[in-house]
């Protein structure tokens, strides 16, 4: 009983950097996943923003002509 508890100490102490590396790599891949999303969003608003005054502007001349 003892012996296993210090086993699964000894495995936690040595797989712990592991883990935190592993959560870490999650947490920045996340992040750098947010940021694309993020600007691909704000670009696609823009994108949508503009096509959509341009769409305005020539619906406006048109009503002119």
């Amino acid at each position: 009983m003892i012996g296993e508890k210090k086993d699964r100490w000894l495995f936690l102490k040595k797989a712990y950097p592991f883990c935190n590396e592993i959560r870490n790599l999650i947490r920045q891949t996340v992040y750098e996943i947010g940021i694309k999303y993020y600007f691909c969003g704000t670009a696609e608003l823009m994108y949508v923003l503009s096509s959509t005054k341009a769409e305005s502007k020539v619906n406006r001349q048109s009503a002119v002509h």
